[in-house]
């Protein structure tokens, strides 16, 4: 059996409940929480399937571009600051089985999160911490067994109560860090 192999990014999202203060930690499960953790994670996601389905099927190919990948990272932990993967040639197969994922597989691409479980809550602080899986269904593809990632996420409340600020990670552990920062603003 083939695994994909999801590399471990956190990434945070804001939203601002105008009109709305509460004073209690967010539950795992509300669904502006579940949103918010869709949005973090939907990047990463995106680029994992596809590297995952390259290596499938291309694995001489994506062995070389990963050596580039890898080389590229540890230069630019030596430089901070600088972006070494912009000088990273993609191969052609890689460019074109990208292309044909985000027009054909990626809109039919659902999701969801399952088993979700607070696992703290800390009402002092307005935070709840969470497991649960995201679990990755396609439209119309019925051969296909829904794909289901363990993931952890945490949403807190700020001090007033009007913000909720969601960090959502993939577990692995191969933990790396992310800029990835989503700002969404409730009318």
């Amino acid at each position: 059996m083939k695994k994909i192999i999801l590399s471990a990014s956190i990434a945070t999202a804001f939203v601002l409940l105008t009109g709305c203060s509460d004073s209690s930690a967010p539950e795992c499960g509300n669904d502006d929480v579940k949103q918010m953790v869709f949005k973090n994670l939907d990047k990463e996601l995106k680029e994992s399937l596809i590297m995952g389905v390259f290596q499938t099927k291309y694995p001489v190919e994506a062995m070389e571009l990963n050596m580039k990948l890898n080389t590229a990272s540890m230069v630019q932990s030596m430089m901070p600051g600088l972006d070494a993967t912009k000088g990273v040639k993609y191969p052609k197969s890689f460019l074109e089985l990208k292309k044909n994922m985000e027009d054909k597989m990626f809109p039919a691409m659902k999701v969801d999160l399952t088993t979700i479980q607070s696992t703290k809550i800390d009402e002092k602080i307005k935070r709840s911490e969470c497991t649960a899986n995201l679990t990755v269904y396609m439209s119309g593809k019925k051969d296909l067994d829904p794909l289901s990632l363990p993931i952890t996420y945490s949403a807190q409340r700020t001090d007033d109560g009007k913000e909720l600020i969601v960090k959502a990670s993939f577990n692995s552990d191969n933990s790396k860090d992310s800029s990835d920062n989503t700002t969404e603003t409730e009318e």
